[in-house]
């Protein structure tokens, strides 16, 4: 497989999955959400809260809920040549795309999801950061600050879904 540079994924985008000067992922499929809970601010709050929901994959000896999660999709990510792409919606006024990045395989693990504390969207604005397979056949959005939740969720074929799925189940 071919793996995108950078600038074919931001082109990707703009062509196909932008409207009105919005990331509109629904425009690759209908959304599958794979998991969804609610937050408390500030972000440390939830060691002592707790979070209620759990995942729906199948979880690793010895692994936390987001480690096997990554564990479970990282064969797809090396079979597809994944790219990260990480977008903010300052005051969900417009999108705008702050980075794009070729997944490295030997790297590829949950510490990215700290660009969430880091960059933030400013002015209240949601964050998104996207798992873009090269083939474009599927993405997986992960979403934060949307009325203090957190949802990660795939657009895309049935096809790449059901690999996805089966990934995440063990198989």
């Amino acid at each position: 497989m071919r793996e995108i540079n950078d600038a074919e994924a931001i082109e990707f985008i703009d062509k196909n999955l932008w409207e009105g000067g919005y990331f509109c992922p629904d425009k690759l499929g209908k959304e599958r959400e794979l998991f969804s809970s609610s937050y408390n601010t500030p972000l440390v709050s939830n060691i002592i809260d707790g979070v209620i929901p759990r995942a729906a994959w199948k979880l690793i000896d010895g692994a936390s809920p987001t480690s096997s999660f990554f564990i479970h999709t990282k064969a797809l990510v090396t079979r597809y040549v994944g790219t990260w792409i990480y977008i903010n919606d300052p005051d969900n006024a417009l999108s705008v795309i702050e980075w794009t990045k070729k997944i490295e395989p030997a790297y590829y693990n949950q510490y990215v999801m700290e660009e969430f504390e880091r960059n933030p969207a400013v002015e209240g604005g949601i964050s998104q950061l996207v798992l873009m397979f090269g083939d474009r056949k599927g993405i997986v959005v992960f979403l934060f600050g949307d009325e203090e939740a957190f949802k990660i969720s795939y657009f895309g074929e049935d096809e790449r879904f059901m690999e996805l799925e089966k990934a995440l189940n063990g198989s």
